[in-house]
């Protein structure tokens, strides 16, 4: 008997005591009628909809409907995050905000960014 990604998806979260259901990425050229996405570029973070996939709701993220620069980079649709990272990343300030300090130095920060 063939089972669906949902079903699949619920014993899994219940065999393994999971809170959220596990998270799967699949590419295609179809986006499916019952995704839910962003509506535009700068929609904000795209960490909000993987929770909403971890809650069993479809997903769809294509170029035109990521969210913030960041998001972008990370998916693979821009070849850098923004002017300005290294100063988000360590104590600078970028847009209006103050850096979170997740990394000591600019130049460490810039590193890691493009290794990434």
């Amino acid at each position: 008997m063939r089972q669906s990604v949902k079903e699949i998806g619920k014993k899994l979260k219940s065999s393994l005591g999971l809170r959220y259901f596990p998270v799967g990425i699949m590419y295609s050229d179809v986006r499916p009628g019952n995704a839910k996405s962003f509506v535009k570029k700068g929609a904000g973070c795209i960490i909000p909809l993987i929770f909403s996939s971890a809650g069993g709701q479809t997903v769809a993220i294509d170029k035109d409907s990521t969210g913030w620069d960041c998001s972008a980079f990370f998916l693979g649709y821009k070849g850098w995050i923004f002017t300005g990272i290294e100063c988000f990343l360590t104590d600078g300030s970028v847009f209006g905000r103050n850096g979170e300090r997740f990394i000591k130095t600019k130049s460490q920060a810039k590193e890691y960014v493009i290794a990434f």
